[in-house]
């Protein structure tokens, strides 16, 4: 994987909802661009901290996928799902590449959990 994107659009009135609830009250702003990162021996990457930092106030295990063998997506669980939901909710001229969509990102995809030093074990198909 060469990047690691954590950017985007996500449907509902707060795009980024806070599952943590020790950050709950200040406002979550996301980082942004794609970062370069190395898989190591264990088939982990290492996050930067300042998406390490965005992310552990999301949520505390994520959803690693890739639409394109090239690029590493990471989404809280949550987002993830109201990404799955907005797919599926697609008309019949786009429920094709929608279900296309899925299928590559649920193929390659998997839960991951972030450590102390800001690493994820990638999953096995990644």
């Amino acid at each position: 994987m060469e990047g690691l994107p954590i950017t985007g659009q996500y449907p509902g009135a707060n795009p980024y909802p806070v599952q943590n609830a020790q950050f709950a009250a200040a406002p979550l702003v996301p980082p942004l661009g794609t970062v370069e990162t190395q898989v190591d021996e264990r088939g982990r990457i290492r996050i930067p901290a300042e998406f390490a930092h965005f992310l552990n106030r999301l949520d505390s295990s994520f959803f690693l996928t890739t639409l394109d063998t090239k690029v590493l997506r990471v989404y809280s669980h949550t987002n993830w799902a109201n990404r799955v939901a907005l797919l599926q909710s697609q008309r019949s001229e786009h429920a094709a590449a929608a279900a296309d969509i899925l299928f590559v990102a649920n193929h390659y995809g998997g839960s991951a959990s972030m450590d102390g030093q800001f690493r994820m074990v990638l999953p096995e198909r990644l």
